[in-house]
């Protein structure tokens, strides 16, 4: 399954699409291919979106469709760049990351399809339950708006902490206003969560950097948080891109059911996927 790399600079801020693309000799092309509709995706290879976007680009291939899809580990340039119209598409962000991107940047950032929910769970590398946790303990959250306020929400709904009252998404630590373990709280950003989660008494990790710490949400999370559609998995693109006929049949792809059940059969200790 072929993966472009990301081997090129970023200049001016604008994405330089497909500068190396496994140095392919265009004179190896066929005709159909060279003829193929061409739809550029950009995301971060972290499963399982990158299963459901590799799934969608060999189902597409059977219609001549070339779902090109390139790989950054920058959270921010997925949106940059589909805002600047260097690609067509992004997939690796849910709902509330992709409104407070596009509030705060004004980016130009349409939702072209729905598709699972990662499990955000709290796991601890040494107590077997929410009642165990010490006095201060050592709590680490993300510290990214789009999953800030969820950490917090989702420590309240374990008992741990309470918020202001209509505390939402959007909630700080200066929403805080009982802690009576006096956890200490500590905002991370969300890819380098996994690599502290062994120093923690207690971590919140969204289901799609589960794995890299070592742990599976049905499993091992202590507490989960409860389905919410506003932390759904978001294929993005912009307004432009929405309007295109290739665009629109890869959207198609990735909410069928055939989707569907290739996620839920591989990641379903990781997802859900609610219809």
């Amino acid at each position: 399954m072929k993966k472009l790399t990301w081997s090129c600079a970023l200049a001016s801020s604008l994405f330089l699409w497909g500068c190396d693309q496994n140095k392919a000799d265009p004179s190896d092309a066929t005709t159909a291919q060279s003829a193929a509709k061409v739809v550029k995706l950009i995301g971060k290879d972290n499963p399982p979106y990158s299963d459901l976007a590799e799934f969608a680009q060999q189902q597409l291939k059977k219609e001549n469709i070339d779902l090109q899809i390139q790989y950054v580990n920058d959270s921010l340039m997925p949106n940059r760049v589909v805002d600047a119209k260097e690609a067509d598409l992004n997939f690796f962000q849910h709902k509330s990351y992709l409104d407070s991107a596009a509030h705060l940047n004004q980016w130009d950032l349409k939702v072209v399809s729905y598709t699972f929910n990662t499990i955000f769970g709290a796991y601890s590398p040494q107590y077997s339950s929410i009642a165990a946790l010490p006095d201060q303990a050592r709590v680490v959250i993300p510290s990214d708006t789009g999953n800030n306020g969820r950490a917090l929400l989702l420590l309240q709904q374990a008992g741990l902490i309470q918020l202001k009252p209509n505390s939402e998404a959007k909630a700080s630590q200066a929403d805080i206003i009982a802690n009576p373990k006096r956890l200490k709280i500590t905002e991370v950003e969300q890819p380098m969560i996994p690599s502290v989660y062994r120093d923690s008494d207690l971590t919140l990790i969204t289901g799609a950097y589960t794995a890299h710490a070592g742990v599976v949400p049905k499993r091992d999370a202590l507490v989960t948080e409860k389905p919410d559609p506003y932390y759904t998995a978001v294929l993005v693109g912009n307004g432009a891109s929405i309007q295109r006929p290739e665009v629109q049949r890869v959207k198609e792809v990735f909410e069928s059911e055939e989707a569907r059940q290739y996620i839920l059969k591989n990641f379903s200790d990781y997802v859900t996927w609610q219809r």
